[in-house]
């Protein structure tokens, strides 16, 4: 059938959860002058030589090799995969002064290397992989770039994204809608009682959240609600640019160049798993609660509201000034940005009970990826030793902050 919007609404809506799930980001090869996107999680880095790397897919044989060579080898790369061709017609090649492509097909899978003339040499990146690894593959060849890394998502303002979000809108509605019984047709129905959507804080037009650093240039998370329609956005007094922001996600980043912010917080390397121990840092209720407050719970769901895969489910409370605090795992690593709490009030007037610990934080993965997607650097830790409840504390407290707007 023809396509409708709708449809690659889905498609991207699906995409963004397999990025996630694989973690794929962009991965800077500094050496080379290029970057290519990758899925983290899901890749080892087996051999590195030199300006050499090579990487391999822990589930599926899906290989990358990435390196700066002499003409003549680079020559040689190039003929290779040619040759591995099982028909010439199967074969396509770029041959410029100062660019190289060779890609071919064959009944074991597919090879690809492009080779790139910068700052007198020739840098490579070699990718093989089977049939079953297409969509990878293609992927990672779309995603090389010599120019800074590439987004993996499109922009919020185009028609894709524009529309993703409309469906999103449309299921969210659909779980509301009354059903009727048997194969009635037409029937009006009282809509069903189901928990409202997360509350989330109004836009911060005279309003206060938090944020935490990320890197040494001052560059701050926190949520896209928390700096919606400011006309000046501070940090503990200080004057913040806004660098990005995401609605789709609730991600923001800011600026507060030259400021002495403290230590930035590092973001694990791995998700962090059901019912594991986490850490807030927050800033609620300014004003009638005094400074930085922190918090314990654990992950109770790893899912949203209705299923979603943006957001996690956490026991840590919530008030209002928390939206835009990191989340830590025992390691003092980030795993999630606090972002809202589920309406008890209306909860409660549906279901005569009131909901207690049932909040929200975006997954670190996604963070990570809307971060690395405008460019903004972060750095990920491989675990380390467990840190107790007061030494975690002291990270949170110096890397998280009081974020005022102004309207």
């Amino acid at each position: 059938m023809e396509p409708l919007n709708a449809d690659a609404a889905f498609l991207a809506m699906t995409f963004v959860v397999d990025v996630d799930d694989g973690g794929w980001r962009p991965v800077p090869l500094p050496n080379l002058g290029m970057s290519i996107a990758m899925p983290t999680k899901l890749m080892s880095l087996k051999d590195r030589s030199g300006t050499t790397s090579a990487w391999e897919h822990r589930q599926k044989e899906l290989y990358i090799m990435a390196g700066r060579h002499t003409a003549d080898f680079v020559g040689e790369q190039h003929a290779f995969v040619e040759r591995n061709a099982s028909y010439q017609d199967e074969v396509y090649k770029v041959r410029d002064r100062e660019r190289w492509v060779t890609s071919s097909k064959n009944d074991k899978g597919s090879s690809y290397i492009r080779s790139e003339y910068i700052n007198g040499g020739w840098s490579s990146v070699f990718i093989t992989g089977t049939p079953h690894t297409e969509p990878e593959l293609g992927l990672m060849i779309s995603s090389i770039s010599t120019d800074g890394t590439t987004p993996l998502f499109p922009s919020e303002e185009g028609v894709l994204m524009r529309n993703a979000m409309l469906l999103l809108d449309e299921i969210n509605s659909a779980e509301t809608e009354g059903r009727g019984s048997g194969d009635t047709v037409g029937v009006s129905v009282e809509p069903r009682k189901v928990p409202p959507a997360a509350d989330k804080e109004p836009p911060a037009a005279g309003g206060t959240g938090t944020g935490f650093l990320v890197n040494a240039d001052g560059v701050l998370l926190t949520n896209a609600h928390v700096v919606e329609d400011c006309s000046l956005i501070e940090v503990n007094g200080q004057k913040a640019n806004l660098l990005a922001s995401s609605n789709m996600f609730d991600l923001a980043a800011i600026s507060v160049p030259g400021a002495l912010l403290g230590e930035p917080l590092q973001f694990s390397s791995r998700s962090a798993g059901l019912n594991a121990d986490i850490t807030i840092a927050r800033y609620p209720l300014h004003g009638l609660l005094g400074g930085l407050n922190i918090g314990r719970g654990s992950i109770s769901a790893l899912k949203g509201l209705r299923g979603d895969e943006i957001n996690f489910q956490i026991s840590a409370p919530v008030q209002p000034g928390n939206s835009g605090g990191p989340a830590v795992d025992r390691f003092g690593n980030v795993v999630g940005v606090v972002v809202s709490k589920l309406d008890t009030v209306e909860v409660a007037d549906l279901t005569g009970d009131i909901a207690q610990n049932i909040n929200f934080a975006v997954r670190g993965d996604l963070a990570k990826a809307f971060l690395s997607s405008n460019g903004i650097t972060f750095s990920e830790a491989q675990g380390g030793d467990p840190m107790d409840g007061e030494s975690i504390a002291q990270r949170l407290q110096q890397a998280t902050h009081l974020v005022r707007c102004s309207g």
